[in-house]
């Protein structure tokens, strides 16, 4: 059995098996494709529904002070650390599904979206997305030219709203013959460590469509 099946690869969606140590086994959960728990209602053993409350908020023990530049609250949970050896298997496939990728690091207790928005300290959910690139002054570029390393880019699914993955430019080079750009992305894989790749050469559930943003302010 694959990484994808055993260790939930890349974060990817998955149904059932033991997701997080803090609460009982669930026979029922999706996860998304960054790794965050999206159904908080499942049922636990005796045949009992358990309920996850408020989970990321300001009463969760597991979430970090985290706000956007408008001082509003960014959902957030802080996950367990994985085995090395789930992290290495992960690693592997990882590889083996997207060839030429570099591994920056392999740490499984934050999201892509919380090594962008948060300093790789926790996992921020998809959702929580449009608030932070409104309150924190983020625009969408399109004219590739003027992007720069550091600004930001968004994956999406067939769906506009389907927000499926955040990573950060590092290089971008340009292509005079052609007229096109080819950048290279810094980002983490749900919860199986940090990879530095081709904007393009991701997992599959990722989405192919991207879109970036910038913070940055231009006299």
């Amino acid at each position: 059995m694959g990484p994808a099946k055993q260790f939930g690869g890349f974060g990817c969606k998955m149904e059932g098996g033991p997701l997080s140590s803090n609460v009982m086994p669930l026979a029922s959960a999706r996860v998304t494709a960054c790794g965050s728990l999206r159904l908080v209602a499942c049922l636990g053993g005796w045949n009992s529904l358990m309920v996850l409350i408020n989970e990321g908020s300001k009463e969760d023990k597991r979430s970090i002070p985290l706000a956007t530049s408008g001082g509003g609250w960014i959902r957030n949970v802080r996950r367990l650390p994985r085995s090395p050896l789930s992290m290495r298997e992960a690693e592997k496939y990882a590889h083996a599904q997207c060839p030429g990728i570099q591994t920056r690091s392999l740490s499984s207790t934050y999201n892509c979206f919380g090594l962008v928005f948060a300093s790789r300290r926790t996992c921020i959910d998809t959702d929580q997305l449009p608030a932070i690139l409104r309150d924190d002054g983020y625009n969408e570029v399109t004219d590739p030219s003027i992007l720069s390393p550091g600004d930001i880019v968004v994956y999406l699914g067939d769906d506009p709203s389907d927000i499926n993955h955040v990573g950060i430019l590092q290089y971008i080079a340009a292509h005079p013959s052609t007229g096109e750009y080819s950048y290279t992305v810094l980002s983490q894989w749900g919860l199986d460590g940090e990879y530095l790749h081709g904007v393009h050469n991701v997992p599959a559930l990722y989405g192919g469509r991207t879109k970036f943003f910038s913070e940055r302010i231009r006299q």
